[in-house]
């Protein structure tokens, strides 16, 4: 016969109490838009045009939860309506690694949806807010995949369009190549794009893990790039090998060919999908820079259109990560507010760190925006059910003054152990200056088309996926 006698132990990364946060006082909407059974389903992306907000999502067979294959569902809220709408097209790649490798970029009819895969990015234009879809533009890969794409607007049309991929030699590449409107009807809204030749923005030295970006163009047309990487590199001091994380922050000024490339910070870890928010135009563009490290989420700030930055401050505690940062005028204040996940006891949660008048020097209050839960006896198996903001579960814009969250709960009832991120092999650009506009004028908005008109079905409670939008004043 053995005796055990056991006492609960000191807090530790796995014996903590729940941290109390309180609920953001400022959501004025909350809404499940959409549901779904399949293991196929998520990775959202969001943007928004008037009072639409389009989300870009996978969809998969319900009656298969193995099977590899899915399609790309696109689902468009009508706020004034409380209508949600959609439509759907077939993937062309089977979900090989779990990264988001779509995006999607809105203003005013004009709606963009990018894709990685087969050897190529494409790029999809809809020129009547995602009702039809006009133009296919297709960037080569030279024979690799494209992968980690990023879209932005800028507020006179011009598409920035970014994606990873290997050269040649099979170094890392970060691709840019910018759209512009070569055709418009009666009012001014475009109905054809020209693309630019492929502009290289950073050639890193050898092979590295790219992460997801973040990019947005200034009110005056300047392009901001957050952009990151892990690499593997010898240690010679311990005779062994360590993995070195760079966060960099690509400017160019509007009317101008090249980019200022600066090092905001440099760690040796594996570090994540940096973003970035930006107030002003010119040289005196103020950036915030949001990044994820190994003690949490971190935000930088650069006051000289991001030639220099700050030392960061820290945000959530050492399980934040995937952060995106947004910074709005609103009643002569600039608010900022940064959305991450963050681990609790049962899975991840939403939080924000909020400024009402960013400082950097001053603590943010602190938000949760979802409960991550477990639910005792519940499921098929009788263990129980957790819910928690599934893997890449969320993303989040700007419409106005207002921030616009849509994130993907996901409830399972056993341990759901999804891979982690393949590694990626990239592909290959040619090197091309960007020419530039004499003077940057944003485009007067047009009258706005109705959009996508599909009714979708009521959203199931009952299903293990529920896709839900948040917005904040």
């Amino acid at each position: 016969t053995i005796l055990l006698r056991l006492r609960i132990g000191a807090p530790s990364r796995i014996n903590v109490e729940r941290q109390s946060v309180t609920p953001a006082p400022f959501v004025i909407e909350e809404r499940t838009l959409y549901s779904s059974d399949s293991w196929r389903f998520g990775l959202p992306t969001v943007a928004t045009s008037g009072d639409r907000t389009t989300v870009v999502v996978y969809e998969g067979d319900e009656g298969d939860r193995h099977s590899a294959q899915r399609y790309q569902l696109r689902l468009q809220y009508d706020r004034a309506q409380g209508a949600v709408t959609g439509g759907a097209s077939e993937e062309r790649d089977a979900d090989t690694g779990n990264w988001r490798d779509h995006e999607i970029a809105a203003l005013f009819n004009v709606l963009a949806v990018l894709d990685s895969g087969e050897g190529s990015v494409e790029v999809r234009l809809s020129f009547d807010r995602g009702a039809t879809f006009g133009q296919t533009h297709r960037v080569s890969a030279g024979g690799f995949n494209g992968r980690l794409i990023q879209a932005a607007f800028a507020a006179d049309y011009t598409l920035a369009c970014l994606f990873w991929r290997t050269g040649p030699d099979f170094t890392s590449e970060l691709v840019l190549v910018e759209g512009r409107p070569s055709k418009t009807d009666g009012t001014g809204s475009p109905t054809e794009f020209a693309f630019d030749a492929p502009v290289v923005i950073e050639r890193t030295s050898g092979d590295v893990t790219p992460v997801i970006m973040g990019t947005q163009y200034s009110s005056g047309g300047d392009l901001v790039v957050g952009y990151g990487y892990s690499q593997i590199v010898p240690n010679a001091n311990a005779n062994a090998i360590e993995t070195k994380s760079q966060f960099r922050c690509a400017t160019r000024i509007f009317g101008e060919t090249d980019f200022t490339n600066t090092l905001v910070e440099e760690l040796i870890s594996f570090s994540y999908d940096p973003s970035v928010a930006l107030r002003g135009s010119g040289q005196g563009l103020e950036i915030l820079y949001a990044y994820e490290a190994a003690d949490g989420v971190r935000l930088a700030h650069s006051s000289d259109a991001g030639q220099s930055f700050s030392a960061p401050v820290s945000l959530g505690d050492d399980t934040a990560h995937m952060p995106t940062v947004l910074w709005r005028e609103q009643g002569g204040a600039a608010r900022a507010d940064v959305v991450y996940l963050q681990r609790a006891p049962e899975g991840n949660e939403l939080h924000l760190a909020h400024w009402d008048d960013f400082d950097l020097a001053s603590a943010p209050a602190t938000h949760r925006l979802s409960e991550a839960i477990r639910t005792p006896g519940a499921g098929s198996r009788g263990m129980g059910t957790t819910t928690s903001v599934a893997w890449l579960g969320y993303d989040a814009t700007l419409e106005g003054d207002d921030v616009v969250v849509v994130f993907q709960e996901q409830t399972y009832d056993f341990v759901d152990c999804l891979p982690m991120p393949m590694p990626a092999i990239l592909g290959q650009p040619t090197l091309a200056s960007s020419p530039q506009a004499a003077g940057f004028t944003p485009a007067t908005p047009p009258p706005l088309a109705p959009g996508l008109t599909t009714a979708m079905p009521t959203p199931d409670p009952a299903h293990r996926n529920q896709l839900k939008l948040i917005r904040l004043d």
